[in-house]
């Protein structure tokens, strides 16, 4: 989610400004030139570490030896800092202040260090909703005017028009999965709640009507309850279940096309970026009313509770049925989503809080 976020940000910014130079840092070399290899105003610059070292050795390094007005991170930020640079940290979320229980100790106490340090030190401060505005405001006491939203994007690729069957084809062809199923898109952690979604699969027995469960994503911190859940599905679901991971984005993209409902019951986001993707492809699309989820009115009626599993059955029981927005409604909806969930907007606010530091 962070890569995307400064590969389309910065792309945009390059297509549409040729007089600003842009150095994106890369441990990955070879992929990012290719990623970039369009635009003649970005260069890429290797880091040595595939770790944190590389804020104590890397970025140290390029920002002596090359002259800069800004250096533009996420979440965390060096400490060194040149003459003349400023900083801008863009702090996504930071969901471990108000959902505890959901991260380790050691994982709370480094973030508290590193984020809270950035938020102080930094020149300009972004993020990508209110709720995350407010929770930085709130637990790092920084004025919440001096936190500006960066509206996320999504890919152009989901305002296109395409094919259903197409992709129905596709995906039965390569991944043999039918063309019923419900797709959750989310790596694996205990916020993330995929163990609503599966009990609630497991409930209605949908495998009994021919629909299948697609989970894709892979496990960044073990969730107990869901791997225990996993360990009693019944014999005769378990070839309608599929967990899948490190697929490519042209296959994942299909998935997404060709899905009868996607759910998204994870506790909280920063942002949610895979519920506005599946809802631009006019995807039926169930996902939780807390956080940074809530903020999606346009499409309230697809909210959930996270933490009540009836109202998730009972939410999937009924888009099953008879649907709960009408075509129109879809339509409308998709055209709202590519209107103001774009890349554009997204470049367009952050060079104007730059213009507005410099004048």
């Amino acid at each position: 989610g962070t890569a995307t976020f400064l590969e389309y940000l910065y792309k945009e910014i390059a297509e549409k400004n040729k007089n600003i130079e842009i150095v994106i840092g890369a441990y990955n070399y070879d992929y990012a030139v290719k990623l970039f290899q369009n635009y003649s105003n970005i260069q890429i610059v290797k880091y040595n570490s595939d770790s944190k070292l590389r804020f104590l050795v890397d970025i140290p390094r390029i920002l002596k030896n090359q002259y800069f007005d800004y250096a533009h991170f996420q979440y965390v930020i060096p400490f060194y800092k040149p003459n003349n640079c400023k900083y801008i940290v863009t702090i996504h979320d930071i969901l471990y202040k108000d959902f505890p229980d959901e991260f380790s100790f050691i994982y709370k106490f480094s973030r508290n260090i590193f984020f809270k340090y950035a938020a102080k030190k930094s020149d300009i401060i972004t993020t990508v909703s209110e709720y995350s505005k407010r929770s930085i405001a709130k637990y790092f006491r920084i004025d919440i005017n001096k936190i500006d939203i960066l509206p996320i994007g999504i890919s152009q690729d989901f305002c296109h028009d395409y094919d259903k069957n197409t992709s129905r084809d596709f995906v039965k062809k390569n991944l043999s999965i039918q063309n019923n199923y419900i797709l959750y898109v989310s790596r694996i952690e205990p916020r993330k709640n995929h163990e609503l979604l599966l009990q609630a699969y497991l409930d209605l027995q949908l495998w009994k009507e021919n629909i299948d469960l697609v989970m894709v994503g892979k496990v960044y911190i073990k969730n107990q309850k869901y791997s225990e859940l996993l360990n009693e599905i019944p014999q005769e679901a378990k070839k309608n279940i599929h967990l899948l991971e490190n697929l490519s984005f042209d296959i994942l993209f299909e998935l997404y096309k060709s899905a009868r409902m996607s759910v998204y019951p994870s506790k909280a986001e920063g942002f949610g970026i895979p519920i506005v993707e599946s809802l631009a492809l006019g995807i039926p699309t169930l996902f939780s009313n807390t956080t940074a989820m809530s903020e999606f009115k346009f499409a309230e009626k697809y909210f959930i509770d996270p933490f009540d599993l009836k109202s998730l059955r009972d939410k999937i029981r009924l888009e099953l049925g008879n649907g709960i927005y009408s075509e129109k409604e879809q339509e409308a909806m998709k055209e709202n989503i590519c209107l103001n969930y774009n890349w554009y907007n997204c470049a367009k606010k952050l060079l104007n809080i730059l213009r507005e530091m410099s004048s």
